[in-house]
């Protein structure tokens, strides 16, 4: 039924922490064995004091009686009932074990743990439960610590030797991380399959290494190699059955293994009768032997089918640790060999004689079948052997020399040591001799930055040399990285130059597969630029930047003088890597390399050596002439080494500064990190992360002092599952066979669409008829979804295919599509699947006749549930009813068979050609009836694959049968679950599901079709109940309208998701596609609305769009016009008040260039202001060019601001200083802070020099701008500071938001909630004031559901007063956040201005009937309208604004009263100038500057002076006030901080005693 299945690994972005803490540390129960300091002697000493440890092999082979069980098998014959880790635990600790070892993956590839490589594991067996989690958690609560083993060699994957590809690595390497980040610390790694049948090279021992090490710095590597001394594993491995003991003299650390069984590893049914291993045998013969030779001892068991250890193994285990007892007396373990913690595996290897690559290839066991390869010279030494490391790395200073283990010479007793970067010049490092014996000789040497290291003999035993492994790295920690001018990066382009013509490679204009590669006279041309990528050992594949092909050698050729062409790249193309379009790039010193193809092992050259242009490259046998050899140079770039989670991103380089990459859909996801290397040392990077997913991260590079600037944009889009990556549990096609991603004929798949075909990446083509089933019982999937239709391809013959889509959700069908034609526009599909197990894609013939009914699902894909994980993080409890006793069971022959036939075979149902079988089920004969007792189980679902059994197949009858399954109540009422229709042999499979919850039992029956029982053997196949909580899918029930501000001609910016809110209460972000929007509608101040589509609803998105006038623009023109009038003006000459003429022409061009930008209606504000600047700059330089030029001095100044309070602790407040005339020779102005008389500085708040204002200490500032010119000109504003002292924390706290900028003429809301509740708030009095002129009241709305408003009064213009109270204990307030929604309409044709919406009160009451008054807060809102603008007008509207903003009264940040009507004349005098179509250029200037004056002595009358006994300046006369003076009492005028305390002397006597108390008491009264 399971077959291997293609795995393509996709780049999965996760971040991975890891700790560094101690291996050997504390476990659950136990003190820590000996610290660990993270040095390989200390951790094999503690390795080795364990002494005696378990391996366990549990795995599929445990259930298929073999030790190497066929790949391929059913996950679901992985079908333990339960798997009692904590017996396995409790029997180790009874014999004394200190560690254990559990198989997680065999050589089958069957993965105990929820690998998200592949999907052969556990949770897809019957099982579907993390055993390694278990495994894990069970030692450790026994104190034992859990080491793991992992097989490199994975039949099921494909992972073999002389076929491991890139995608393998990476699935070795995603299945370690995810065991050693997943489980906790762990002491010891096992793997297998790797020396003896990978090879370290093939599978690189360094990348391997590098990574379990980075992940566990403390963890202990064994590699089954069959060595008897340590090669590049710490801990070396004795293998007894295979006849390998640990020697008598052995001072190595190991382990020695052998089963406690007889000499198997995984269980056989034959080991529960066996007798085990005696405890002498244990005891003496073995731990007695091995702890002398400071060799563990790793008995071997094997848990049973049922997951349990047989009783004989339990009892034996025991009997173990009463008679043993750990020999305290051995002395410690010696000193251990060197270990050359970073190896790096060598590309490629030559010698002067004998099979270099012998010596490199890792293959090095020598048990059984098995031998090592072993490199062997002649007998005329000296002979020499040369490594390629394929890259120059830095750190080199080790070699290890393995001699042969089978010869009996051979061994290097002279020796040189050679490294060089280029091949051609090496540098001795070291020479020496070594004894003539097998024993593995380590080499240290000074630290090298090398790719080559040459091992020359000098002598040698019998006059011959022979390795059967060397290798090369560092002993030091510190790792080997590469550097030098072979270190290529994916993210930089290149152009590679023949030395003897220098001519750079091209393919020319060409995009075709066959194109010649050939030289070409240098230029910036695209097809001269090559990407190239960097596969790993040395290996490189060269891809051209116009074409996106790569450098290839047709038909994988090795003869001399073949052509090199560009072809399409293998893996894009879904094939297997292709070798010959693989390239190793060696140094050979004086910048130039030899490129040679890895799968010829020739070298690229120029033909015939001519330097014409589109001279062809060929391949040829490498010489070093001229025409082999190149230059690869780097082409300019700002950055290298872009990696996204620490993978690197290809395809992205100057030329392409963009690159989309998926991040699939899941819960709790990250913004992937992106990091960044720079080309050189000046360049200087910003990366600017994406907020969310999906998102942007934004890679900005620049140099020389930013003239020289690169922009990288990774886009990160959210996919969802495609089915096409996923396992079938079945899948069959009525002629040739499934085709994944791929029509039926193995073309791109192609739809009709309304505009003509339309091709998919993914997807299935089929034939009908087909069906394809996914079991989705593990998954949080909520929706699957296609577009189906007849594939293209069978165009031609239009009048035969006919087909009908189906989709079946647990045997019901959810989706038909009708007949369909290849003439037929494809049918999308939508259809919901949560909560189900069991999905089927069907299609059928329509008429009698399948003849060319191609069909494809293109773009199939599951989609995982918001906020939830792929995999479920609960599974459902199953049990199999073959499992459970049943109440009764009666068949129509023969008695009812469980997980058989009911002839006692495999049960088998059909499924077009590619029958079922199943590992659990019911076999029967109809007439049949079998009961279940649900009493109390609690069960939710039934469900069962049903049909008749295969066995019949040829028979007589075939069968012919109908299933039934029903439901008896607690009233013993008898209702029908389900009712089929006749079935038979022929056939396929049916899939049920059904509720069972209310029903106290299960009744299932088979009956005969009416013609006889003849045959009818019929299959409850894989029957289950399941216990399971199926949460319905919440239903988006509403979308959060978003309020979007733009300017005049700017595009206004829609966000890329919006917050939805789903029918349970929740809330989630989705994605949404905004309609076009017409230009028009942003050309002109005003608002508008854009509708959108959001995912995963019809109800639509609503953005409320502001158009502003772009305020930034409209200054730029008005100060054009101005500059347009002064250059108009000026006369060219000499005399006093003319100007030069180069000054006329310099100011002309200031002008065209800022109003070439003033007309860009792409210009952001930031240019709209820097091109003001600019001008502004210009046209000042322009006025002093005037002869006998007068300076102009300041006539006033107006200091205004957004607002007139800082309310916020350590707010801020951006001031501007309006100065006039605006040809004032020194417009600059210098800023200060002073107390409210003007002459104190004070230290309430600070300024910078731009007029920024920070608040520090409540009260009222006077915050003054003073000309520098020398006019003595001054204008200042004061401000009031309050909310700087921190609020009582006991105390709620009042919040009002909303939005910023609202348009005249549109609705908006605000929104009041409480902060810091830390009590029950069960009744709300809240007072609202507002500008009645700016704003309309429309209504409040209550956001906690049962805290109501009870009463609303607005008789009072401006103020609004609600009391609002809890409807019982379940509405109470009782965690911060909004409480209540005020609903406003902007009033329509309003001027810009802003205004404030103020809590003035707000009481609150608790449980206890206590009433609190909670702080109180406010909003500014910003009004826009449309005007023009021009100086006269920004003077105008922004007295107006302060103007509106102004209260006149008594208290300290009020105005005094008749000021405003003061200001009112002001401004009406200003306004009528404005209106008077008449009005001279100096009218408008002088009205300017009168309002100007106006507004500055407006400004002056604001109070100051806090009310008569508001001492501590809230504007409240409270408690508060009182104790400011109780704790200043006794303080008189001469105290050093009376400026502070003076505020308590009511009396102004000087001095602060009661009587000053006494006041305020009765003022508070």
């Amino acid at each position: 039924m399971y077959k291997k299945i293609s795995t393509c690994v996709g780049l999965i972005f996760m971040l991975v922490c890891t700790s560094v803490a101690p291996v050997f540390a504390t476990t659950n129960n136990q003190p820590p064995a000996n610290p660990v300091v993270n040095d390989s002697y200390t951790n094999q000493k503690n390795y080795v004091d364990l002494r005696f440890g378990m391996f366990i092999h549990y795995n599929m082979g445990t259930y298929h009686d073999q030790e190497w069980v066929t790949p391929g098998q059913d996950p679901l014959s992985f079908n333990p009932e339960h798997v009692n880790t904590e017996q396995w635990a409790t029997a180790a600790k009874s014999a004394g074990i200190k560690y254990t070892v559990l198989t997680t993956k065999h050589h089958d590839g069957f993965a105990l743990w929820p690998t998200k490589y592949g999907n052969y594991n556990v949770m897809n067996s019957s099982y579907k439960k993390d055993i390694v989690r278990q495994y894990v958690d069970s030692m450790r609560a026994q104190g034992i610590l859990p080491g793991l083993y992992f097989s490199i060699w994975d039949r099921q994957q494909g992972i073999a030797k002389g076929s491991v590809s890139r995608a393998d690595i990476d699935f070795i390497k995603g299945q370690l991380t995810e065991l050693l980040t997943n489980y906790g610390e762990i002491p010891v790694l096992i793997i297998d399959g790797w020396a003896w049948e990978m090879g370290h090279n093939e599978v690189p021992y360094q990348e391997i290494r590098e990574l379990i090490k980075r992940l566990q710095p403390n963890i202990l590597i064994v590699d089954h190699n069959g060595q008897t001394q340590p090669w590049d594993e710490d801990i070396i491995y004795f293998e007894e059955p295979k006849g390998v003991w640990a020697p008598s003299n052995n001072a190595y650390a190991a382990n020695q293994g052998m089963p406690l069984v007889s000499s198997q590893w995984f269980w056989h049914d034959w080991m529960t009768n066996t007798e085990p291993a005696s405890v002498e045998n244990i005891v003496e013969d073995h731990l007695g032997y091995l702890e002398p030779r400071y060799t563990n001892f790793l008995v071997n068991v094997s848990p049973n089918p049922d997951g349990e250890l047989d009783d004989n193994v339990v009892n034996r285990l025991g009997e173990i640790g009463q008679a043993w007892t750990p020999n305290e007396s051995r002395p410690p373990l010696p000193d251990q060999p060197i270990v050359m913690e970073h190896p790096i595996t060598a590309n490629s290897a030559t010698a002067t004689s004998g099979i270099a690559s012998n010596a490199i290839d890792g293959l090095m066991d020598y048990v059984g079948t098995y031998s090592e390869t072993v490199w062997q010279t002649n007998t005329s030494l000296p002979q020499s052997l040369t490594l390629d490391l394929g890259y120059t790395y830095n750190n080199v200073n080790m070699l290890n020399y393995l001699p042969s283990q089978n010869l009996t010479q051979g061994m290097i007793t002279s020796y040189t040591l050679y490294a060089s970067e280029d091949g051609t010049n090496f540098t001795s490092v070291k020479s020496g001799t070594w004894d003539g014996d097998k024993t593995m000789k380590r080499v240290t040497f000074p630290s090298q930055t090398a790719r080559y290291v040459k091992l020359e003999v000098n002598s040698a035993v019998g006059g011959f040399a022979a390795a059967g492994e060397l290798a090369v790295g560092s002993y030091t920690n510190a790792v080997p990285t590469r550097t030098g001018i072979d270190s290529f990066d994916v993210n930089t382009l290149y152009r590679i130059v023949n030395k003897a013509t220098g001519k750079a490679l091209g393919v020319g204009s060409s995009s075709a597969n066959g194109a010649a590669v050939a030289g070409r006279t240098q230029s910036s041309a695209l097809d001269q630029q090559w990407v190239i990528d960097d596969l790993g050992l040395g290996k490189y594949k060269l891809a051209n930047k116009q074409s996106g092909q790569v450098m290839d050698v047709p038909g994988a050729s090795k003869s001399p003088g073949k052509p090199v062409i560009q072809w399409t790249d293998s893996e894009t193309a879904a094939d297997p890597t292709a070798i010959n379009q693989q390239w190793a790039i060696s140094n050979v010193g004086n910048g130039y390399f030899k490129i040679t193809n890895v799968n010829s092992l020739l070298a690229l050259e120029n033909s015939n050596g001519s330097s014409a242009d589109g001279n062809p490259t060929v391949q040829n046998t490498y010489t070093g002439s001229d025409s082999q050899l190149w230059k690869v140079e780097r082409l300019p770039s700002l950055i290298k080494n872009v990696k996204v989670n620490g993978v690197p991103v290809s395809g992205l380089h100057s030329e392409n500064r963009t690159a989309t990459l998926t991040v699939f859909r899941e819960k709790n996801l990250e913004v992937p990190t992106v990091t960044v290397d720079k080309a050189s040392e000046n360049v200087q990077l910003v990366i600017d992360p994406a907020d969310s997913l999906p998102g942007t991260t934004t890679i900005t590079a620049t140099a020389d002092g930013g003239a020289t600037q690169e922009v990288y944009t990774l886009n990160f889009e959210l996919v969802d599952r495609y089915a096409s990556d996923l396992n079938w549990l079945s899948a069959s096609s009525g002629w040739s066979t499934v085709k994944k991603d791929k029509s039926l004929d193995e073309n791109a798949i192609r739809l009709m669409g309304s505009n003509g075909a339309v091709t998919y990446e993914k997807g299935f083509g089929v034939h009908a008829n087909s069906r394809i089933l996914f079991d989705i019982s593990g998954k949080n999937y909520e929706s699957f979804s296609a577009l189906v239709g007849v594939d293209q391809e069978i165009v031609k013959s239009p009048s035969y295919a006919d087909v009908e889509f189906k989709v079946l959700v647990d045997g019901v069908e959810k989706f038909a599509s009708g007949v369909m034609k290849v003439t037929n526009v494809a049918k999308p599909i939508d259809v919901s699947v949560a909560g189900a197990s069991m999905v089927e894609l069907v299609v059928t013939q329509s008429d009698n006749d399948n003849s060319e009914d191609h069909a494809s699902w293109a773009n199939a894909t599951f989609r995982v549930a918001d906020a939830k994980s792929e995999r479920k993080e609960e599974l459902p409890e199953v049990d199999y009813l073959s499992d459970l006793n049943w109440l009764s069971a009666t068949s129509g022959w023969l008695d009812v068979k469980k997980d058989k036939s009911i002839g006692g075979n495999a049960i088998i149902l059909k499924n077009g050609a590619e029958d079922l079988s199943f590992a659990k089920g019911l076999g029967t004969h109809a007439n049949s009836v079998i009961k279940y007792d649900l009493t109390g189980a609690n069960y939710d679902t039934f469900s069962s694959f049903i049909g008749v059994d295969k066995e019949v197949n040829g028979g007589s009858y075939n069968g012919s049968v109908q299933f039934k399954v029903s439901g008896v109540k607690n009233d013993e009422t008898v209702e029908s679950l389900y009712s089929g229709s006749v079935l038979r042999e022929s056939d396929n499979a049916q899939f049920v599901k059904v509720n069972v919850k209310s029903y106290k039992e299960l009744i299932l029956e088979i009956t005969d079709s009416g013609n006889g029982n003849s045959e009818d053997h019929g299959d409850w196949a894989d029957a289950k109940l399941t216990k399971q909580t199926v949460e319905a899918t919440p239903v988006i029930s509403g979308v959060t309208p978003v309020n979007v501000v733009t300017a005049e001609d700017v595009a206004p910016v829609l966000p890329a998701n919006v917050s939805v809110t789903y029918n349970n209460g929740t809330t989630a972000v989705k994605s949404v596609q905004w309609d076009p929007i017409d230009s028009t509608k942003y050309e002109v101040a005003g608002s508008f609305i854009v509708n959108g589509v959001v995912d995963g609803t019809v109800i639509p998105a609503v953005a409320n769009v502001t158009v502003t006038e772009n305020t930034a623009r409209a200054e730029l023109v008005a100060l054009i016009a101005n500059a347009q009038v002064q250059h108009d003006l000026a006369v060219v000459g000499t005399a006093d008040g003319n100007y030069p003429a180069s000054s006329k022409s310099t100011l002309l061009a200031a002008i065209v260039q800022a109003q070439h930008t003033a007309d860009l209606n792409s210009a952001t504000n930031q240019e709209f202001e820097a091109a003001t600047a600019a001008l502004n700059s210009a046209l000042q330089a322009f006025v002093l060019t005037k002869i006998g030029q007068v300076n102009v001095n300041v006539q006033s100044i107006a200091v205004t601001g957004s607002a007139t309070t800082i309310t916020e602790k350590d707010g801020s407040l951006q001031l501007e200083a309006y100065v006039l005339p605006a040809n004032a020779t020194n417009r600059s102005v210098t800023w200060v802070v002073y107390e409210t008389d003007g002459v104190t500085i004070s230290d309430k708040a600070i300024i910078n020099t731009t007029g920024n204002l920070t608040a520090k200490k409540n009260g009222v500032v006077k915050v003054v701008a003073s000309a520098t010119d020398g006019s003595g000109i001054q204008g200042s504003s004061s401000v009031v500071i309050t909310g700087q002292t921190p609020l009582p924390t006991d105390v709620p706290q009042a919040t009002l938001t909303g939005p910023a900028v609202v348009q005249a003429g549109t609705g908006f809301s605000t929104k009041f909630g409480l902060n810091n509740v830390s009590s029950a708030v069960y009744a709300a009095d809240i007072t609202v004031t507002f500008d009645a002129g700016a704003l309309d009241f429309v209504s409040v709305d209550p956001l906690i559901s049962g805290f109501a408003v009870v009463e609303t009064k607005t008789d009072i213009p401006g103020q609004i007063r609600i009391i609002a109270a809890s409807q019982g204990n379940t509405g109470a307030v009782t965690a911060s956040g909004d409480v209540f929604q005020f609903n406003w309409i902007a009033k329509p044709n309003h001027p810009s201005t802003t205004t404030n919406l103020v809590l003035t009160q707000v009481a609150v009451s608790n449980g206890l009937s206590q009433k609190m008054d909670a702080a109180l807060a406010n909003l500014t809102v910003s009004l826009t309208a449309a005007t023009e603008k021009t100086t006269l007008q920004t003077i105008i509207s922004l007295a107006q604004s302060i103007y509106d903003r102004a209260v006149e009264g008594t208290q300290a940040g009020q105005y005094a009263a008749g000021s405003k009507a003061v200001l009112l004349s002001a401004i009406q005098a200003a306004v009528a100038i404005q209106s008077d179509s008449g009005a001279t250029q100096q009218q408008l200037d002088q009205a300017a500057i009168t309002l100007n004056q106006a507004l500055q002595a407006f400004s002056g009358k604001i109070v100051t002076v806090y009310a008569h006994g508001d001492v501590n300046g809230d504007n409240a006369i409270d408690i508060g006030d009182l104790g400011k003076a109780a704790v200043h009492y006794g303080k008189t005028s001469t105290s050093s901080d009376w400026n502070v305390a003076k505020s308590a002397d009511i009396n102004q006597d000087g001095k602060i005693n009661i009587v000053d108390v006494v006041g305020i008491a009765k003022l508070i009264l």
